[in-house]
């Protein structure tokens, strides 16, 4: 039996690793989603991780002739045609509780359409589009302040808890099928919205107005804007609109207020990114004296780097003291499980300066944190041969 991963992020290499576990590495491979250049950002790389761990990576071509496959398309960006394959049973974690939502961006348009409730599915894969018979879903109660980001996180969290618990029954083939009912089912094309060109309805109520902020919100791709306002979290007034409708009025330099058909609507600004303005501009005052959301501290950017790892990438001493004494987490690493000890050890390295390294040892960093391929920043060190840093990781080992 062979075991094959199709797809991309946190919910395929999880798959990865826990068919691993099943059934050795040997009978497992990989099919990766095009643009998937080996380099983990803010969700890791399939095929970093599967390099990693000795994986065959393989194209969707080389599947076919196969003998008793198993194939789970999760988050594959491939339209995959059954009839091609000599003898596989094929899957799919399917990020909606279908029938409802079938197609693309199932982060988006339950919040757009109001709904209080998605859910994960995993289905038989047959020839239409996520229509095959339904195996196993998990309900997810979607709140009123949930964003699109929020949404997708959920969907990865409960997708990996159907993986864990069906995982074992799919390969066993002690499993039942419900065909899908064709009420309640519901369809969006990659054409439903337009990312390059997102503009927002403001000549509408309150209330859609801000499900669209909603939909539109996930940082590494896109914050939604008026006027290059970045929008952040919004309440709808309890007074009526008395303004033009979809007239705009700035409440100061960190609110925007919008004249809706019923009530006005006020966001405040989005604040994700300032955290990482002040590493940039080396801003401690701005770092010390910030008096918004400190839970930004610790976002990821694109890359999947929060402010201290690329502080202590840069060596930035006062910037890193700045950081841990408003709040930092040490523990947090990107999605390779780098640490910022192993970042600011490769700044070290280059520079021949491990203050950072020794601030960071100092305000409770683990000497001893894995990445998630198992090794140290003193088994990196070892690794490289870099001999200053076996010196100075040894010495603090032994202090």
């Amino acid at each position: 039996m062979k075991i094959c991963i199709a797809g991309k992020n946190e919910i395929a290499v999880h798959g990865l690793e826990i068919c691993i576990t099943i059934l050795g590495r040997e009978n497992v491979l990989i099919c990766p989603n095009v643009g998937d250049d080996g380099v983990s950002r803010w969700q890791p790389s399939l095929v970093r991780f599967a390099k990693e761990w000795g994986v065959k990576i393989v194209e969707l071509n080389d599947l076919y002739e196969i003998d008793d496959l198993i194939f789970f398309s999760l988050e594959f960006d491939k339209i995959i045609c059954p009839n091609k394959f000599k003898k596989a049973k094929l899957f799919n974690i399917h990020f909606s509780k279908l029938p409802a939502y079938k197609g693309m961006f199932t982060s988006a348009w339950p919040i757009l359409n109001g709904e209080k409730y998605s859910g994960v599915t995993l289905h038989q894969i047959d020839e239409g589009i996520d229509t095959g018979d339904i195996i196993d879903q998990i309900d997810i109660k979607i709140s009123e302040e949930n964003t699109a980001r929020d949404l997708y996180f959920m969907y990865m969290n409960s997708a990996k808890v159907l993986l864990d618990r069906c995982l074992c029954k799919l390969i066993d083939g002690n499993y039942a099928l419900t065909p899908q009912s064709a009420y309640g089912s519901s369809y969006y094309s990659k054409l439903s919205i337009n990312y390059s060109d997102i503009n927002l309805q403001l000549r509408n109520t309150a209330e859609f107005i801000y499900r669209q902020v909603k939909a539109f919100n996930f940082r590494e791709f896109q914050i939604p804007h008026i006027d290059g306002f970045q929008l952040g979290k919004g309440k709808i007034q309890a007074n009526r609109s008395k303004g033009k409708v979809g007239r705009i009025i700035f409440d100061g330099p960190d609110a925007i207020a919008v004249s809706a058909i019923d009530f006005d609507i006020r966001f405040e600004r989005n604040r994700s990114w300032d955290f990482f303005v002040f590493v940039i501009e080396s801003n401690i005052s701005a770092i010390t004296n910030y008096v918004s959301d400190r839970s930004t501290i610790n976002f990821m950017n694109a890359n999947g780097w929060t402010p201290l790892i690329i502080a202590a990438y840069e060596g930035k001493y006062s910037v890193c003291r700045a950081l841990l004494e408003a709040g930092a987490d040490l523990k947090i690493s990107n999605q390779n499980g780098t640490t910022a000890l192993m970042y600011a050890k490769d700044y070290a390295v280059r520079t021949g300066d491990f203050s950072v390294c020794k601030l960071l040892l100092e305000s409770g960093c683990n000497l001893f944190q894995r990445d998630r391929f198992g090794f140290t920043v003193i088994d990196y060190s070892k690794i490289k041969k870099e001999m200053s840093a076996i010196r100075f990781f040894g010495s603090a080992k032994n202090d």
